[in-house]
């Protein structure tokens, strides 16, 4: 639900009137976008009942959409911790709990590092540098009145970045911690992850640096010559 609060009417000028009356500062915090990290689109469209549902980009083409349907972002705020959404065609912020007063953003882990939505666009899927897990949000319940709550598919260590795939029907995780790939299988999330390690950095022996080094300086010397 999007909405925008000011005092209004005679009511309105009673709150601000107590307000003016007040001896302390009143502090507010007013959610806006901070610090926004990666962005990922899904496009909502309003149901007879007035619900809206998550669809395909391609349902909010100006010209081949449908109608009563427009394209939203979710923007990761990774000071927050948190999931800023925005109605692109309205311009507007959403507010994600109608019971927190101005605008509130869904939760997510630590130091949330990328995202992505599956192709069916029913699925936002959240990377993290602070917590060992995949955030699994249904994108029909983050556009409501209330927060979300989202599934978590465990990881061996904190994650990077994630893209998803029509073709194959998987997500990829980057771990860098493990040098490895989390390979997940959209159709079945409640599946463990396959765990592709990766070759890490080769490591010489100080002996065999000295050596490497020892090697190089006469092919410099010989450059140099040749260059005389």
């Amino acid at each position: 639900m999007e909405r925008r609060v000011f005092p209004r009417g005679a009511a309105g000028l009673i709150v601000l009137a107590l307000l003016g009356c007040q001896q302390e500062s009143i502090k507010v915090t007013t959610y806006h976008l901070e610090r926004s990290g990666e962005i990922a689109f899904v496009c909502y469209c309003t149901t007879d009942a007035g619900i809206p549902q998550a669809s395909v980009m391609e349902t909010c083409d100006p010209e081949t959409g449908t109608e009563g349907c427009s394209p939203y972002a979710f923007v990761l705020q990774t000071n927050r911790d948190e999931i800023g959404i925005v109605n692109l065609r309205a311009e507007a912020l959403v507010d994600s709990d109608v019971r927190v007063p101005f605008n509130t953003f869904n939760h997510t882990g630590r130091g949330p590092s990328d995202l992505a939505v599956t192709p069916d666009a029913k699925t936002l899927l959240v990377t993290h540098a602070g917590d060992p897990f995949l955030a699994v949000f249904r994108t029909d319940e983050m556009i409501g009145d209330f927060l979300a709550d989202f599934d978590t598919i465990p990881l061996p260590g904190p994650s990077s970045s994630i893209a998803v795939s029509g073709v194959t029907g998987m997500a990829y995780v980057t771990l860098p911690e493990e040098s490895a790939i989390a390979v997940i299988d959209l159709a079945n999330l409640e599946a463990d992850p396959l765990i592709l390690e990766l070759p890490g950095p080769v490591v010489l022996p100080d002996e065999d640096v000295e050596e490497v080094v020892e090697t190089v300086e006469p092919v410099e010397e010989a450059t140099e010559e040749a260059v005389a």
